[in-house]
């Protein structure tokens, strides 16, 4: 028996449960393409910046480009918390973007742009651009 397209929306969103934020995040470094980086980071914690993120990553290059990955994913200890900020349109790259990154990377969290309005993300139809009409979006909140 297939169930209406209400029905399984229903059952989506009773999926995500999320969780309790464990660390402090008063004041908070947004992510900044080209910006956000290790140095970048902890000069705005020196300044007092409770949490900061990475700048946006592209999913499919941290998978296939080792240099990309060790220069975007830098940190240190005094880099915490730390939130790793991923983009894509494809469940499974940005899922197994995801995984990388919790094996790899000591972060706090992993956060999903649903939100960048540059002109790249609309031309790859990710960020602001991203398909919220369909099941784009919440397939990618359900594969990661």
């Amino acid at each position: 028996m297939e169930e209406s397209g209400d029905a399984l929306a229903k059952k989506r969103r009773l999926a995500i449960s999320p969780r309790p934020v464990c660390f402090s995040c008063r004041l908070v470094a947004a992510p900044m393409v080209g910006a956000s980086d290790l140095a970048f980071r902890l000069l705005c914690r020196r300044h007092g910046a409770d949490t900061c993120y990475t700048e946006m990553l592209f999913s499919e290059r941290l998978l296939s480009d080792e240099a990309y990955r060790r220069r975007k994913l830098q940190t240190c200890v005094d880099d915490r918390p730390l939130i790793v900020q991923l983009q894509g349109n494809d469940p499974a790259t940005v899922a197994a973007a995801a995984a990388l990154v919790e094996r790899t990377c000591p972060c706090d969290a992993i956060d999903l742009n649903l939100g960048c309005p540059l002109p790249q993300a609309e031309a790859q139809v990710f960020g602001a651009y991203s398909d919220h009409r369909t099941d784009g979006v919440p397939l990618l909140l359900f594969s990661v």
